[in-house]
């Protein structure tokens, strides 16, 4: 970003969902598939502390792409406190490296612009802390019941099987040992 400090905020006021400083709880990055990219989201869950912009509850999470080639902010750290503008994408709030947010010790400019802010949202009605910290996924999902093994089962069954992936190597590979030893056994003729 370029310009003022004043300018900045004021644009990023303009354009973004939401604007707050709050402290790393969790950095989650992508799990592992098939095919990774720069551009997979790692999530990080924040304990929201002031709000500027939009209505974000105590326990907040942000994505970002994973890496900067793909304009993700990857310094991000637990127990680190920042400043983060952020959009919304697909019902996710978004940020990266092209956005107001860093950390909250080099923000001092941006927050005096920002002025005095306003309290996060407590936890929505129903959901409670528990929920939060297991709702990625890390052990017993409180809110739908089912664990951590059985989601992953979910996940691979709407990946599908990788057996016709096994069959279709070992099938290869016995194409490959039969056509040596053909031609093991045509070359042993031709020299008897």
């Amino acid at each position: 970003m370029s310009g003022s400090p004043e300018s900045q905020v004021k644009d990023e006021l303009e354009r973004k969902t939401a604007i707050f400083s709050g402290t790393v709880l969790k950095v989650t990055l992508p799990g592992p598939k098939n095919l990774m990219s720069s551009d997979d989201l790692t999530k990080i869950r924040f304990q929201v502390a002031t709000v500027w912009k939009g209505e974000l509850e105590q326990k907040t999470d942000v994505y970002t792409a994973m890496s900067s080639v793909s304009c993700g902010y990857e310094n991000f750290h637990e127990g680190k406190s920042y400043i983060v503008s952020a959009y919304e994408q697909d019902g996710k709030l978004e940020t990266g490296i092209c956005e107001l947010t860093k950390p909250l010790s080099m923000a001092q400019e941006e927050l005096k612009v920002l002025g005095e802010g306003y309290p996060p949202e407590p936890l929505s009605k129903g959901k409670s802390e528990v929920d939060m910290d297991y709702a990625d996924g890390d052990s017993i999902s409180h809110t739908a019941g089912i664990t951590a093994a059985e989601t992953e089962a979910q996940t691979e069954a709407k990946q599908g099987s990788k057996l016709p992936y096994v069959i279709g190597g070992i099938s290869i590979l016995l194409v490959a040992v039969a056509a040596s030893v053909a031609l093991l056994i045509r070359h042993r003729r031709n020299f008897l």
